[in-house]
């Protein structure tokens, strides 16, 4: 292979990030894309080699943030693992929360990359939503406007994960399921090694406008025309 799989879809994270907001809406179910139709290069090579399988001894795991975090972050966290072949969990010291994704070295890899662009994106996004909401009405109190923040935050992450389930339905419905399930040797080496994801993350959304917002904002980030083969 030319070009590791991962480079590639740094090199769309990079030129997402460079590009107007239409094109970078389509990164990161891009970057799936390329994953599946890796795994899929992958699982055909295999077939037709004597190469050695995935053992639980292949699983890594890795920290992706260390801080203190709100609950939306485990919520990305948790999307982008399950839905990049990988698994999460976390642990607490010093007032911090460690989040952590394990898996396959290369599935982590492209884990890992995503939920950073996925973060990123939506620090960004909610930084301009607030100003909006700051020109849209100049008297909103500041506790009004934190609430509205977090509520379009809300929004988004679950936008983003509806756009994904979405996806993995097209990707199941034309065959592709086996390359987009988190392989067994992951889920039996979390069994062994860590504790499951049991954080009571339901949400309280206080403005629902916002929420809204913050929904469609989310699937449409996931759902525009998505940037051709040329680009990378």
């Amino acid at each position: 292979m030319p070009e590791s799989i991962l480079r590639k879809i740094q090199k769309l994270f990079d030129l997402a990030n460079d590009a107007d907001d239409e094109e970078a809406k389509t990164a990161i179910l891009r970057a799936r894309e390329l994953m599946v139709k890796h795994n899929i290069s992958e699982e055909q090579i295999k077939s037709n080699s004597r190469q050695k399988p995935s053992s639980v001894e292949d699983v890594q795991i890795r920290t992706v943030i260390f801080a203190r975090v709100q609950k939306w972050t485990y919520r990305l966290m948790i999307s982008i693992a399950y839905h990049f072949r990988c698994e999460p969990c976390f642990s607490h010291s010093s007032n911090k929360t460690n989040l952590m994704i394990y898996g396959l070295e290369e599935d982590l890899n492209i884990a890992e990359a995503t939920f950073h662009y996925a973060f990123a994106i939506i620090k960004r996004r909610s930084k301009v939503y607030r100003e909006k909401m700051k020109i849209l009405d100049s008297q909103i109190v500041l506790s009004d406007l934190n609430n509205a923040v977090k509520s379009y935050i809300e929004g988004f992450v679950d936008g983003i994960r509806y756009a994904l389930n979405e996806q993995y339905e097209e990707f199941e419905a034309s065959g592709y399921e086996l390359a987009v399930i988190t392989p067994k040797v992951v889920k039996e080496y979390g069994k062994n090694n860590t504790r499951e994801v049991r954080k009571k993350l339901d949400t309280n959304i206080e403005n629902h406008h916002s929420y809204s917002d913050g929904f469609t904002d989310g699937k449409d980030f996931l759902n525009k025309k998505a940037i051709g083969e040329e680009a990378i």
